[in-house]
């Protein structure tokens, strides 16, 4: 379902770019249109154990705060603020993800992109039979519950990386990352989860 979107290095850099200078816009256009500040000023990411049966995963937990002239204060912005503030959320958690993942494992980018996801492409991820190995049955049914149960207040996306970097031996990895993220907002405690999704290695 990917492969004809990626068979072009520069169609891929290009696209990149474009998505970039459209989330620039986007978050422009969006400033000017509210005038109300993000409830927060501070995101705190900590990683906690994925759940049970979740392969190749990692797990965030995320706490809020807010800067006052002496102190950082804990704050719990409503589900309308974080809903309204997702992608300010959901990019410190990428960047996070991305630091753990990738630059401490000297795994090289040459781009990143975040899209918008379902559950069915979500499925058809993690259940694919890519470099990663698909996931069993009892683990996939594990992925169906979480989400079902959390489906409300879950925004669903895929993190593309685009890697370039050596290998022993002399050799490149060209490949691509399809990385699934579920992003809840829930009453008590936020999360994000990324799935490691390892596509191709051109």
């Amino acid at each position: 379902m990917f492969s004809n979107y990626f068979t072009n290095k520069k169609f891929s850099g290009f696209v990149c770019v474009v998505f970039g200078l459209f989330m620039m816009l986007s978050a422009s256009s969006a400033m000017a249109i509210s005038s109300e500040e993000p409830a927060f000023t501070e995101i705190k990411i900590e990683e906690i154990p994925a759940p049970n049966h979740f392969q190749n995963s990692r797990r965030y937990l995320l706490t809020y705060y807010k800067q006052t002239e002496n102190s950082f204060l804990q704050v719990f912005p409503t589900l309308a603020e974080k809903e309204r503030d997702h992608d300010l959320i959901l990019a410190k958690a990428v960047r996070q993800y991305l630091e753990d993942e990738y630059h401490q494992k000297n795994k090289g980018m040459d781009e990143h992109v975040v899209e918008p996801s379902n559950k069915g492409e979500i499925f058809d991820l993690v259940a694919g039979n890519y470099l990663s190995s698909p996931w069993k049955d009892e683990n996939i049914n594990a992925l169906r519950q979480y989400v079902n149960r959390n489906f409300k207040y879950i925004k669903m996306f895929v993190l593309n990386v685009y890697l370039d970097y050596s290998l022993p031996g002399g050799k490149y990895n060209y490949g691509n990352d399809f990385n699934p993220v579920l992003l809840k907002f829930g009453k008590k405690a936020d999360q994000v989860i990324f799935i490691q999704v390892n596509y191709s290695d051109k």
